[in-house]
């Protein structure tokens, strides 16, 4: 029963750590690309990374959904979709019609067809990873990361706790075995 409780709390810790980790990491990622580089969106490579605030795209895009936008495929078509800037965020919409260096879009619930310029476009809609836009979003909050930081340390603490006393009885025993060897050998 000892055994599993010990190993019970290797896990949690291991996996605390390597959730602060992953915060550490993505703050510094963030902050190093839109904050020092001035980029206007997260970009790694060939691809940008928008967060899906609405579900005027569902199917395909679901409010939360992570959009993963090609930033080098900048041969639009009819029917492709497409992110910009809206003015407040990053949105993703499908392209109607073409001319005059201009796209008429509009979202797939049909709410609002507008025009964009296509050298205000950043790239075409390559897939998206489901419910990760919702962590993203909950990560670029500043208070949420230190939480999840302080959380963390708290728990590695907690978790640590028993092995310090036990490393401290460990101690005294070998102390008492060696102050009784001493005795034996006077």
């Amino acid at each position: 029963m000892i055994l599993i409780v010990k190993d019970i709390k290797k896990i949690l810790f291991i996996i605390t750590i390597v959730l602060m980790v992953g915060v550490v990491l993505y703050n510094m990622y963030y902050l190093f690309n839109i904050r020092i580089l001035k980029n206007e969106y997260s970009k790694v490579s060939d691809n940008a990374f928008i967060e899906i605030r609405e579900d005027d795209m569902s199917p395909t895009l679901n409010k939360g959904d992570l959009a993963i936008i090609n930033t080098n495929d900048l041969n639009f078509k009819i029917g492709d979709i497409v992110a910009f800037y809206d003015g407040e965020k990053y949105v993703a919409h499908r392209i109607l019609t073409i001319s005059n260096n201009e796209a008429l879009i509009k979202p797939d619930d049909g709410s609002k067809i507008d025009t964009v310029k296509l050298d205000k476009i950043i790239g075409k809609y390559s897939f998206k990873i489901s419910f990760i836009g919702d962590l993203v979003i909950l990560l670029k909050n500043t208070s949420v990361s230190l939480a999840i930081l302080v959380i963390g340390t708290i728990i590695c603490i907690f978790l640590n706790l028993g092995n310090f006393e036990e490393k401290e009885k460990i101690r005294e025993l070998e102390e008492t075995k060696e102050y009784e060897k001493k005795l034996l050998n006077k």
